[in-house]
């Protein structure tokens, strides 16, 4: 197997399509297509961004040796960014989609994801604020009835 039957080996292995690769990775379509074909090796510029942006072994990419994927094991391969993760296919997809878009869209989406994510942390936050406050209740109810409990007359 050569360089060009194992890059087109793990990008299938990865189930994504030539334009999601190409997109995900910054490599130019007619160079992905040339390093797939076998008509050109990828420079060390484009075997970096290809294992990096694809998570490629690049001793399994370069030699055929050891594992096709870096490790995603956390403990062990932990990024030291965390847009340096591996992308799913679902996160592959919505970067081909918003490449595609023009800029004016894509500022509409940034702002709206914003908002969203806003929206997202204060539902989180009243979720919390309700479960406090129906503990605190539950405590109060508990300690109310056990004052009843010692509250009670005895009879003589």
């Amino acid at each position: 197997m050569n360089i060009s039957e194992r890059l087109k080996y793990a990008i299938e292995k990865k189930g994504l399509k030539i334009t999601e690769a190409v997109s995900v990775s910054g490599i130019p379509y007619s160079s992905m297509q040339n390093y797939l074909r076998g008509e050109r090796e990828p420079n060390i510029n484009a075997l970096s961004k290809l294992c990096l942006h694809l998570g490629i072994s690049m001793n399994w990419l370069l030699n055929g040796l050891g594992p096709v994927f870096i490790s995603t094991d956390t403990e062990i391969n932990e990024p030291w960014h965390p847009y340096l993760a591996t992308p799913d296919k679902e996160e592959v997809e919505i970067l081909a989609l918003l490449k595609k878009l023009p800029d004016d869209v894509k500022h509409e989406l940034l702002d709206a994801a914003k908002v969203k994510g806003k929206v997202h942390a204060l539902e989180e936050k009243m979720h919390d604020m309700q479960s406090q406050i129906q503990a605190m209740l539950e405590k109060k109810k508990q300690e109310q009835t056990q004052q009843q409990g010692t509250d009670t007359p005895t009879e003589d």
